[in-house]
């Protein structure tokens, strides 16, 4: 029905937009709700005598009747006319000396910009300056497809023929090509970016220009364009966006850069992680603050290391136990990507995983209650035992059967099986994170220890009453070689939980305030590296720290109900 009043409303825009915001009630009502808040600010300013405007990538994404994640607004009142105007909602003004505000309402989120255009020196913004006029807000945009505007009764105002470019799908610069790209080289990739949005083509005069200003992206920080090419490859045709790139040789003066885009246009199944880890691999280096979140950062770094270790060791199931199936099969990916001279083991890997009776202590058919019972009390072995169990398991010494894992543990408690072995204080908050960061510190063990046999390190104790049940063993263990024979061995430091003893009060809080400052310390650093702290005040990083402590508090009085006790009765 909607298809039909469509086009029957021929050329008069009005009805045709308004059938387009329709549409988007039907598609996407959230979105729509979204749009018509807009359309309610539109309105208020109107009333206050000021002209303002929807703009950019939500007018032309409404047109494309696709989804859109943010809606910008243009108007000739200024930021402090502005929070004036809405004092009754949330306005954040930090980016005022641009002319910008961002107004939350409703649960909504609206970046409103006074009209201006802008004055470059040197590739950077230098001043911006107000204007009354639509027509030199639009013109200081960079792409036509990006310069219409939606006034309160929805009619598109056009005035770069922006809708003649979305109708012929393509991506054109406003005004003279050569200079816009010189003042802002990032419109090279956000040109790009439309690209692998859109599947649009770049007019050829727009094209030439994008070739002639190629080497100003050399003056780009890897920050801004590591930036738009997560953009890029976070879009549905990124391998459209790749292509384009390496046939303009976009990156010519970029080696690097440049040799990624070949690799990323041959490998075309490589996942978002794999891609930036190459391009870092590459670079030499993973720089620093580029954009990521800790998450992913450790998940690079991670790989980073991986594909240097497959590169050099001939995979084993005790490598897919301590470092992780997925993980390398990753790493392989990567290191195939970058070495034409590396061998695959892409299905050595998977038939060795296949093949394996087990893959992790949590599989054993002993428990940890049953250890405890042959231990007679001595806890601190448990760990050592469950790793060796683990090892004469999938190395197929023994079978997994009570019996045959009881014989074992027995002979261990009494010294006649040792193995020497290597092994790392785990923390006890298990999350992904923190799993990626154990594999790094293992990897990097193994770099120093390399060549290194039957050493033995002792790990420092862990309190066994800070893991809940579900987290009993932990499955990242550590290399090292069993001692008479040329295979693979490794410790997982086990810990269990027990009820809680409250005989002493004042070890426990030394046990607390212990367990606190090591979490706080870790969870600090997490924290912090998402955030440039040279950009908070005092007071920002005084309440941050203030979180993280609560945090850390929190997690401890969850996990172990000794803290718990000392919090109920306000000892801690």
């Amino acid at each position: 029905y909607l298809d039909l009043m469509y086009k029957k409303g021929g050329n008069d825009m009005a009805f045709k937009e308004n059938v387009l915001v329709k549409k988007l009630k039907y598609r996407n009502y959230e979105m729509y709700k979204y749009f018509d808040k807009a359309l309610e600010i539109l309105s208020l300013l109107n009333e206050k005598t000021y002209e303002a405007y929807i703009v950019g990538g939500a007018v032309r994404d409404l047109y494309l009747n696709i989804e859109f994640n943010d809606i910008d607004i243009a108007t000739n009142a200024t930021p402090q006319a502005i929070q004036s105007l809405f004092s009754n909602y949330e306005v954040d003004m930090q980016y005022e000396h641009l002319g910008s505000v961002i107004l939350k309402i409703d649960g909504f989120k609206y970046e409103i910009t006074t009209f201006r255009n802008e004055e470059y020196v040197k590739h950077h913004l230098k001043n911006v300056h107000y204007s009354k006029k639509l027509i030199d807000d639009v013109m200081r945009r960079d792409f036509t497809i990006n310069a219409l505007a939606m006034p309160l009764n929805t009619e598109v105002i056009d005035l770069v023929n922006g809708q003649k470019d979305l109708d012929n799908k393509v991506i054109r610069i406003i005004g003279k090509a050569n200079s816009r790209f010189k003042d802002d080289p990032t419109r090279i990739l956000r040109g790009l970016h439309l690209v692998a949005k859109l599947n649009f083509k770049i007019d050829s005069k727009t094209e030439r220009a994008m070739i002639k200003n190629r080497l100003l992206l050399t003056e780009l920080s890897n920050y801004k364009i590591i930036t738009l090419l997560k953009k890029i490859l976070n879009e549905q045709y990124k391998d459209v966006a790749i292509r384009v790139m390496k046939n303009m040789n976009i990156f010519k003066d970029m080696p690097s850069y440049s040799e990624w885009i070949r690799l990323l246009s041959k490998h075309k199944k490589l996942n978002y992680i794999e891609q930036f880890t190459i391009l870092f691999k590459l670079l030499g280096e993973i720089p620093i603050n580029a954009g990521f979140s800790h998450k992913e950062t450790v998940e690079i770094k991670k790989l980073y290391e991986l594909s240097d270790y497959i590169s050099v060791n001939e995979i084993t199931s005790i490598d897919i136990i301590q470092l992780g199936f997925d993980n390398l099969l990753q790493a392989d990916n990567i290191a195939r990507a970058l070495n034409k001279k590396y061998i695959s083991q892409n299905k050595k890997i998977k038939k060795l995983n296949k093949s394996m009776p087990i893959h992790s202590a949590r599989e054993l058919k002993i428990s940890v209650d049953e250890i405890k019972n042959l231990l007679d009390g001595d806890n601190s072995k448990i760990g050592v035992i469950m790793s060796e169990l683990l090892l004469l398991v999938v190395n197929g010494v023994i079978a997994n059967k009570y019996s045959e894992l009881e014989e074992a543990a027995l002979m261990i408690i009494e010294g006649k099986d040792k193995n020497n072995s290597t092994y790392e204080d785990i923390n006890p908050y298990v999350d992904q994170v923190e799993d990626n960061e154990r594999i790094i510190a293992l990897l990097e063990q193994h770099k120093e220890n390399r060549g290194r046999v039957g050493v033995v390190e002792d790990s420092e104790s862990i309190d066994p009453e800070l893991i809940e049940k579900d987290e009993e063993i932990i499955d990242v263990i550590n290399e090292t070689e069993i001692s008479n024979e040329n295979k693979k061995s490794f410790q997982i430091p086990l810990v269990e939980k027990e009820e809680p003893s409250y005989n002493n009060d004042d070890k426990l809080v030394e046990m607390f305030y212990e367990d606190f400052n090591e979490l706080y310390r870790i969870h600090r650093k997490r924290v912090f590296e998402d955030i440039i702290i040279s950009e908070l005040n005092e007071d920002e990083i005084e309440k941050n720290e203030m979180r993280i402590k609560e945090d850390v508090k929190r997690i401890l009085i969850e996990k172990n109900k000794n803290y718990k006790y000392l919090n109920d009765r306000g000892i801690i």
